[in-house]
């Protein structure tokens, strides 16, 4: 009897390991799209395919996932081109390199935006694992999701699909800073490591390299014709005294160089880009640091219709 359960549990984990190998390769290649659902959702696909305008392509984060992001005030101002939102929340060049190439085939475009987080695009790559400091289940999570990349995947479809109770605190509501109410992930990432924002500002965080060899990666898959654009958005930190102090009050160690224009993450992405214009809105956001929200990192209304303008301004298109 204990041979044939013992038999029946081997088989049991046998039939486990191989669906996870099979999800997690089918993530990784590709082999469907993961993330229809998202661009279908900002998107007019019917119309886009069939546009005979050219077509720019935007890849980025929750950011740029929102139907009254930047991308928004894009479409306005530029009717001749075709603008398709390829966005998705809670991703990085870590996830785009994943999907790309479908979204170049399908679409075809001749200007890409890269959008970039100076925040957390780095911490895709290598989360920072405190066993000390936060719980056990989120240590175990970022553990192994840092090798068994399609959990990254899960973990945000779940997210999406989980009902929101209605006493859960929403920090964009918010008009005035506050410790106990700022954005929840923010916080979790300082106190399992409080130089984790510092490194991601002074380029010094370990995955680095890998980020801007992804990005060079992705960029040689696009052809010599086709415009590029890397948009680096600052984290809130970055814009005043003021929002610095505030983040440091979170748990976050933070230096001089904070407030640089001149900063390490840009300095990298620029020295290490193959190709492609450099966007770095810094300058604007530190002449109006009100352009986040006080309790999220994340750009306010305002804010989104400014970076528009910036970008208006920045590129040069065909």
């Amino acid at each position: 009897m204990k041979k044939k359960l013992f038999n029946i549990v081997k088989l049991i984990v046998i039939y486990i390991i191989i669906i996870i190998s099979l999800f997690e390769t089918a993530y990784r290649f590709d082999w469907i799209d993961f993330y229809s659902s998202e661009i279908k959702a900002l998107n007019n696909l019917q119309e886009d395919n069939k546009s005979s305008k050219q077509k720019l392509l935007i890849f980025g984060d929750s950011f740029s996932a929102d139907q009254n992001s930047y991308i928004k005030y894009l479409r306005d101002s530029l009717p001749q081109y075709s603008i398709i939102n390829s966005a998705v929340p809670g991703t990085s060049m870590f996830h785009h390199k994943r999907f790309l190439k479908r979204r170049i085939n399908t679409f075809k475009p001749s200007t890409v935006i890269f959008q970039l987080y100076v925040g957390n695009d780095l911490i895709d790559y290598n989360h920072p694992v405190n066993w000390s400091e936060n719980s056990f289940s989120r240590n175990v999570y970022w553990s192994i999701s840092d090798y068994l990349i399609s959990l990254q995947y899960l973990n945000y479809k779940l997210g999406q699909i989980t009902t929101t109770d209605i006493t859960t605190h929403d920090a964009k509501v918010d008009h005035e800073f506050s410790i106990e109410t700022y954005n929840a992930r923010e916080k979790l990432y300082y106190k399992a490591d409080s130089n984790v924002l510092v490194n991601s500002i002074n380029g010094t965080h370990k995955a680095m390299k890998d980020l801007t060899f992804d990005l060079n990666n992705v960029i040689k898959q696009l052809s010599k014709e086709t415009q590029v654009y890397i948009l680096i958005i600052p984290h809130v930190a970055q814009t005043s005294n003021k929002k610095r102090n505030q983040i440091e009050s979170l748990g976050a160690t933070l230096d001089e160089n904070t407030h640089s224009l001149s900063y390490g993450f840009l300095n990298q992405v620029k020295k290490e880009l193959i190709r492609g214009t450099i966007i770095s809105p810094l300058d604007l956001f530190q002449k109006n640091s009100n352009f986040y929200y006080p309790n999220d990192p994340h750009l306010n209304p305002d804010g989104q219709k400014a970076l528009a303008n910036y970008i208006l301004k920045t590129i040069h298109l065909n």
